[in-house]
């Protein structure tokens, strides 16, 4: 997985080695992660809280100086995950992982994030696609890098007649889990808001590309 992912990073000067030996660390029942829990705050507004087993375990041996990798058997997260980046480290479940997930969850670990071109809402079982995914990739859907597109001559990674939802399922940041992701293009582009089930997903800019990884990070990691 690291292989891949330094493919895919070589596209912005990046690359990723292992800096120690794989050891077995936490207890036998974290194989399957939970990491936590939506929890409502005061103003009803659902938000993400770590489980004690998961900050126990990562907690436990965090590194400042590198970027800590837990593989499990399992990650019990949310519905069709199969890892995750969180502030202790990115965790792995080796169960259902797909060849990009490493690619993917380092991309995180930058500062990266999510994209989705539609989606199904958890609480009405609608698919939202405010995006206008079936509409041709253009200008509209990159932000600060017109040249992503194909709109200037020579340097276009995306013809004007590819669709948004193939070009978005083609960007390495997709939320949803695929082999073919890889794509890391200038900077932002319009997605989808992950919904939590409280309501409909809403347009946003992600930043899923070179101009959005986090500046410390590109002096520690950058070529």
């Amino acid at each position: 997985m690291l292989d891949t992912a330094n493919k895919i990073f070589e596209q912005v000067g990046f690359e990723f080695e292992l800096v120690g030996q794989p050891t077995a660390v936490g207890k036998t029942n974290d194989w399957n992660l939970t990491l936590g829990t939506f929890e409502m705050d005061s103003t009803g507004t659902p938000r993400w809280k770590y489980s004690s087993a998961c900050t126990n375990l990562l907690s436990s041996y965090a590194a400042s100086d590198c970027i800590e990798l837990y593989f499990t058997g399992s990650v019990v997260y949310r519905r069709g995950c199969v890892a995750v980046t969180t502030p202790y480290g990115i965790v792995v479940g080796k169960s259902k992982v797909r060849t990009t997930t490493l690619a993917h969850e380092l991309g995180h670990a930058l500062g990266l994030e999510d994209c989705y071109a539609r989606m199904k809402n958890a609480k009405m079982g609608v698919v939202a696609s405010v995006l206008h995914a079936e509409e041709p990739v253009d200008g509209q859907f990159f932000r600060g890098g017109s040249g992503d597109w194909g709109d200037e001559r020579g340097r276009g990674f995306y013809a004007k007649e590819d669709i948004r939802l193939a070009v978005a399922g083609r960007l390495l940041m997709y939320g949803f889990s695929s082999d073919s992701r890889a794509d890391i293009p200038t900077g932002w582009v319009l997605s989808l808001t992950r919904d939590s089930g409280t309501g409909t997903p809403d347009t946003l800019w992600s930043g899923v590309g070179e101009s959005c990884i986090k500046k410390l990070i590109t002096e520690a990691y950058s070529r």
